[in-house]
């Protein structure tokens, strides 16, 4: 094998990764934001039926819901979701619970 001459440094391939990443304008969390959607299920239980993760809008996830009477309830469990979701995916990718309607 010949040996090459590197006139450059070795670039760490944390920093390719992170760059990359900015090019191709994806968080560097998105591992985290999807695992926090496949978490729904475990954290929202019996609402998970008639609710789904739709996508995030910067850190809040947006939650899509069957029916008025869901929305109100897991509104009313905002908080209670929240900490099961930071339980299950890390502190500081979910903000913030936001419910919406499902779009027929």
């Amino acid at each position: 094998m010949a040996k090459t001459d590197r006139k450059r440094p070795l670039t760490p391939i944390g920093s390719i990764l992170k760059t990359l990443l900015s090019k191709l304008d994806l968080h560097e969390d998105t591992a985290e934001r999807g695992k926090a959607m496949l978490a729904w299920e475990i954290v929202a239980g019996d609402a998970s039926k008639h609710s789904e993760p739709a996508h995030f809008r910067g850190s809040v996830l947006v939650v899509s819901v069957s029916n008025h009477a869901w929305l109100h309830e897991l509104s009313m469990r905002k908080s209670e979701l929240l900490g099961k979701l930071e339980r299950e995916v890390g502190t500081g990718i979910i903000k913030d619970l936001r419910f919406e309607l499902k779009r027929d």
